[in-house]
């Protein structure tokens, strides 16, 4: 399958611009036209991942080394008359596979169409459009992975509607969603409808944002800046036996999942779920320039959210900024996140709830990362240094230690042991990583 994509790839690419009415062809953006006027684009992506980790474990050694296929995309985009379609695969196992056998995912499936001016609906599966780092392309990551406030603020992909444009600086976006997520199954089930998930996102962009639904870390140019505000709000719906957020199986945060909330999933009998609040906001920006052919860029994003119902309530705060510096071939970057738990994390099994005993404290981490880009960009080597301090570990007895914002769904290894309960460590990773696209 790789190598017919790569085949096709390559004869497209060396498509010649012949727009004669014989050959009813053409080429743009390093497509393959169809019909008149419409361009057809075939892209792809391959990571490779090595991954070192050093942390106390009081069972195995202290250090460790991973070798991991990240990431394997594929897609296909189709631009006509105005309208952009598209189409992308996960062909691996990047995802935690839900159930025996499942090995592709659907990540987007959307049409973006002009409705007058600058405005346009993009309709289907895509991104929620909260929060810079959440919106950018896996594939233009300045960092070999997502920092750890991804983790308090990530929604992912869902099915929906955004309306969004923009008129001169001025940027503005407007959607809604489900709140389901991807892969939900056809279930025709009582339901007890409340509100979906409603997102806003408006801004200022001078130039530093080519897309305002797909954002990038590392373009060189031109110079500009951008400023946007979030929001996000959605009131839980019961449906059957549980809720939309409850059986959510992809991107949930930790604010929203079952195994850090305990509130969430309480129900005595499936009569009493409580329909809870979900919410979140965000402020985020960048900048660029470059001088002396040397491109220098920052970012930086701050998100509160909350969640509350009957049974309680818990909030949630996250930070990042970064600055990069890049040339044609080489960059230096460094980064700073930080999670500030709610001191209500906790986890429920068997009608107990084990109180995680993270408290307050922040969760802090830097990395300082160098990239190289061969070819401009569709070939880069990276590798960075992150460090996590206050990182929370947990033990499995007999088994081992799991750093909880690399694996966050490990906490359901808490018990009433000692060496069960959450320890705060400083945890110091290496992250090398090749990817190439096309």
């Amino acid at each position: 399958m790789f190598t017919i994509i790569c085949l096709f790839a390559g004869t497209a690419f060396a498509q010649n611009t012949d727009t004669s009415a014989t050959q009813n062809k053409t080429v743009r953006l390093q497509g393959v036209s169809i019909i008149p006027g419409d361009t057809l684009s075939v892209y792809g992506r391959l990571q490779g991942y090595g991954f070192y980790e050093n942390l106390k474990d009081y069972t195995l050694n202290n250090n460790r080394v991973y070798l991991y296929l990240k990431e394997a995309r594929f897609g296909v985009k189709d631009h006509y008359d105005g309208a952009t379609f598209d189409f992308q695969m996960e062909l691996g196992g990047e995802d935690q596979t839900i159930s025996t056998g499942v090995a592709l995912t659907l990540l987007d499936m959307s049409a973006d169409i002009p409705l007058m001016g600058n405005t346009f609906i993009k309709v289907g599966q895509f991104k929620v459009p909260f929060g810079r780092e959440q919106m950018t392309y896996e594939g233009s990551f300045f960092f070999n992975d997502y920092s750890i406030a991804y983790e308090g603020t990530k929604d992912g992909r869902d099915v929906g509607a955004a309306l969004h444009g923009n008129a001169g600086l001025f940027t503005g976006t407007l959607g809604a969603f489900t709140g389901g997520g991807i892969d939900v199954p056809l279930r025709f089930l009582p339901e007890n409808l409340s509100a979906p998930e409603l997102v806003g996102r408006f801004g200022i962009n001078d130039g530093y944002d080519n897309n305002n639904l797909d954002l990038s870390q590392v373009d060189r140019g031109p110079n500009g800046y951008a400023i946007d505000v979030d929001g996000l709000f959605m009131r839980d719906s019961r449906i059957g036996h549980s809720t939309v957020l409850n059986v959510k199986t992809y991107d949930k945060n930790l604010i929203i999942d079952g195994d850090w909330n305990p509130y969430i999933g309480v129900a005595p009998n499936p009569e009493n779920f409580s329909e809870g609040d979900y919410w979140q906001l965000g402020l985020d920006g960048g900048v660029r320039s470059t001088v002396d052919k040397e491109t220098y860029s920052g970012e930086w994003e701050a998100d509160y959210e909350g969640y509350s119902n009957v049974y309680g309530g818990l909030h949630l705060a996250t930070g990042r900024a970064q600055f990069m510096m890049r040339s044609d071939h080489l960059g230096f970057g460094i980064q700073y996140s930080a999670i500030e738990p709610d001191q209500n994390f906790a986890y429920v099994s068997g009608g107990k709830t084990y109180n995680a005993g993270l408290g307050t404290q922040v969760i802090n981490q830097i990395a300082p990362g160098v990239q190289y880009f061969f070819n401009n960009r569709n070939l880069k080597l990276g590798i960075d240094f992150p460090i996590v301090f206050n990182d929370p570990v947990v033990n499995e007895p007999g088994v081992g230690a799991y750093s909880l914002t690399d694996m966050q769904d490990q906490i359901t290894v808490i018990t009433d042991g000692v060496k069960s309960q959450p320890v705060r460590q400083t945890v110091v990773q290496a992250r090398l990583q090749v990817q190439y696209e096309f």
